[in-house]
């Protein structure tokens, strides 16, 4: 009798269903029984469930609440989908973040059509679209594009100017230049006029200045050049506002690039006269150049005699008339930019690092370690005080944008356009934060949300 018992005990046992278990270790057999799969928690489930604090993060597979697997993200309403989808009633606000639709784009990001993007393809007629023009932005908020080389057709100058309109997201032709430039300075002057200078025309160095009126459209020849001494070479010189509404035009080059100048002009346009300052110390052209807080101006590297890269930097004071060394950098930089930071001190960004100098100290100190990136940089204060630094695509490295905040010492990367821009783009912040980046090699333009 005894022995009938334990008979029919092990019959119960194996015809009791296989529960479906893991291999714990002790030999098992690994995975979940058919029709089962891990819940989350380690536990076998039925398929196409989860345990309790789990769902499905994506290809099926069971993720804590609140995650998603890798390329999957929320689509708003808890789902983990992929791509760039969100679920129904919510959209993506930037950087694959599902909010309800309505939701404002986040900060960064540009409203187009109801959908927020980094940066923007600008539509636009091809004459808008130049190598080696200047770009500035106007006081009612455009940004006017002058002259250039248009794309594709060798290195003829041009007098073309156009405006784009941040409202109505179009370029509209201007009044032409009176004299056709490219490699020139632009700056908007106290009174919102529009102030150009130097330049290469065909083939020679243009010593002429104009005045751009935006409220009547219409360009007038600035203050004369001193015909006294050597006029100087004027393509790639650097234009600052001086305290005194004063416009400083220093360096140049010729188109070769082979003739460099330490000459600088000082433009009274209320007197309506030009006059030579006092030379720079080293002659050099496509340098970068600061307005300083106390109203003197610095100016570092670029290309000097020889075409070789500089490396020492001066400093110009318009009360005294005279430029005064500044340390030098670590190393000579061709390919440079540099932006004033909310406390004074200046940001100098190459092709492969950046560094900060501090006026009162007049020490650098190091800021960041590029990859390799072409050139050349241009560097943009934006309204919250940040720096966005853009480099060109040259030598066969890709177009990179990176942003600093001078508040925590920190470089981050900035997301990537579409396209690549070459060596002669410009940026312009707007109002608003966003920045408009034009022209260049490859003839595109973009307006990026910062």
């Amino acid at each position: 009798m005894r022995r009938a018992v334990l008979l029919v005990a092990v019959l119960l046992v194996a015809c009791s269903p296989a529960e479906p278990r893991h291999d714990d270790g002790a030999g098992i057999p690994p995975g979940c029984a058919g029709g089962y799969h891990d819940g989350g928690d380690g536990a076998c489930v039925a398929a196409e469930t989860c345990s309790p604090g789990y769902h499905d993060g994506g290809f099926g597979t069971c993720v804590a609440l609140g995650s998603c697997s890798y390329g999957h993200h929320d689509g708003g309403d808890g789902q983990c989908l992929g791509g760039d989808a969100c679920a129904a009633g919510f959209h993506d606000t930037g950087g694959f973040t599902c909010k309800p639709v309505g939701t404002p784009c986040d900060p960064g990001y540009l409203e187009r059509t109801g959908v927020c993007v980094a940066w923007d393809l600008l539509g636009g007629p091809y004459y808008a679209r130049y190598d080696e023009h200047a770009a500035v932005l106007l006081a009612d908020g455009r940004v006017l594009v002058t002259g250039g080389t248009l794309v594709g057709y060798g290195v003829s100058a041009s007098t073309t100017a156009t405006a784009w309109d941040a409202a109505t997201r179009q370029f509209s032709p201007v009044a032409p230049m009176l004299t056709a430039r490219r490699r020139h300075a632009a700056i908007r002057l106290a009174d919102g006029r529009v102030l150009v200078a130097g330049g290469i025309g065909t083939g020679t160095a243009v010593p002429a200045v104009e005045l751009y009126d935006p409220a009547v459209d219409r360009w007038s020849a600035g203050p004369a050049w001193p015909t006294t001494g050597n006029r100087g070479p004027a393509g790639g010189a650097s234009v600052s506002v001086l305290p005194d509404g004063r416009v400083l035009v220093a360096g140049g080059c010729d188109s070769t690039r082979s003739a460099f100048s330490v000459r600088t002009l000082i433009v009274d346009v209320v007197a309506s006269r030009a006059t030579w300052g006092a030379a720079m110390g080293t002659a050099r052209c496509e340098h970068a150049a600061v307005t300083l807080g106390d109203g003197r101006v610095l100016v570092c590297g670029g290309a000097s005699t020889g075409g070789q890269a500089a490396l020492h930097c001066e400093v110009y004071d318009p009360d005294l008339d005279r430029w005064a060394p500044a340390a030098p950098m670590t190393y000579a930089r061709r390919v440079i930019a540099a932006a004033s930071l909310p406390d004074g001190s200046v940001l100098v960004a190459g092709a492969f690092d950046a560094l900060v100098w501090n006026p009162a100290t007049n020490a650098w100190r190091w800021s960041a370690t590029f990859s390799p990136t072409g050139g050349p940089v241009r560097a943009t204060v934006l309204p919250s005080g940040r720096v966005l630094v853009t480099h060109g695509h040259d030598g066969g490295y890709g177009p990179t944008a990176r942003v600093y905040d001078p508040t925590t010492e920190r470089w981050l990367l900035a997301r990537p356009m579409p396209q690549g821009w070459f060596d002669g783009h410009s940026a312009t912040a707007l109002d608003d934060g966003s920045v408009v980046v034009l022209g260049g090699g490859h003839g595109f333009q973009y307006v990026g949300g910062l």
